[in-house]
């Protein structure tokens, strides 16, 4: 079953593991601070396999093709092999997942 955090949920996540984490200006909002949306929904997932380059643009071409939102990726944890991705519409969430998740 895929857990789905919203902003709120998601900050509190990360605060428990480091305090200060997932405060406004922590270095996990970094990507938003570069003209990104913010995201608005979170699941976490094991690694989307996206290493060679033509892999990333099959990846990233998909998303563009079949999502309403950005979506965006705040953490690649390869020791725990789980990333955490962020979406700023939720119905794009279950395609992507269906799509992309292993």
């Amino acid at each position: 079953m895929i857990e789905i955090l919203n902003r709120q949920q998601f900050r509190r996540y990360w605060n428990d593991i480091q305090p200060g984490l997932g405060d406004g200006d922590s270095l996990l909002w970094v990507l938003e601070q570069e003209d990104y949306r913010p995201s608005r929904w979170f699941v976490r997932v094991r690694p989307v396999d996206t290493h060679t380059i033509p892999k990333r643009r099959r990846f990233w071409l998909w998303c563009h093709q079949h999502c309403l939102g950005q979506i965006l990726c705040y953490s690649h944890d390869t020791d725990n092999e789980e990333q955490w991705w962020g979406f700023t519409h939720r119905a794009d969430i279950f395609l992507w997942v269906l799509k992309w998740s292993r």
